[in-house]
């Protein structure tokens, strides 16, 4: 069997990264993330159209052929590589691709100052906290995590500043 390609992603594939992140999301956290909002395919697109020079954001696909298996986004940091999102699909789940995904992004985008690749993870999320700890990750802190309502009917356009999610 031949393994998937690793590569950066292309706009046509967004659909299937949409795809891939909203399968690994158990439906009340699917629906408070950014892959739960109804413009997060635009927005996908739009990250991976910027050229990888001018964006803090990059992605990483698997693929079999023309199917994508697995993808990963990382944020670039002064000091570190962000891992924001990864998912496998079930069929290809347990052949290492995740581990791969993380190792090929460390090594595309490392620099001298990049000392270390961050995450975050629910504390109920057991496989995964396993899974990273087993790949190296230590734990270095606590964060809250809150959900936010817009308490007007009709916000129309806004920004918020450092969340470029927000733009969905």
């Amino acid at each position: 069997m031949t393994p998937p390609c690793i590569r950066p992603a292309a706009p046509q594939d967004t659909a299937s990264i949409v795809r891939l992140f909203q399968g690994a999301f158990p439906p009340e956290l699917l629906e408070i993330s950014i892959y739960g909002c109804p413009g997060v395919r635009s927005f996908v697109k739009r990250q991976i159209e910027v050229p990888n020079q001018l964006s803090d954001t990059v992605y990483l696909v698997a693929a079999e052929g023309s199917s994508l298996c697995g993808c990963a986004e990382f944020r670039r940091l002064r000091d570190s590589l962000f891992l924001n999102y990864i998912a496998v699909g079930e069929r290809v789940r347990g052949r290492g691709l995740g581990m791969k995904l993380v190792a090929d992004a460390a090594a595309r985008y490392a620099t001298p100052a990049t000392a270390s690749i961050g995450l975050d993870v629910l504390e109920s999320n057991s496989p995964a906290r396993s899974w990273y700890a087993r790949m190296g990750f230590r734990e270095t802190g606590h964060t809250d995590f809150a959900v936010l309502y817009c308490a007007f009917e009709q916000a129309g356009e806004f920004a918020v500043s450092g969340y470029p999610q927000a733009l969905v």
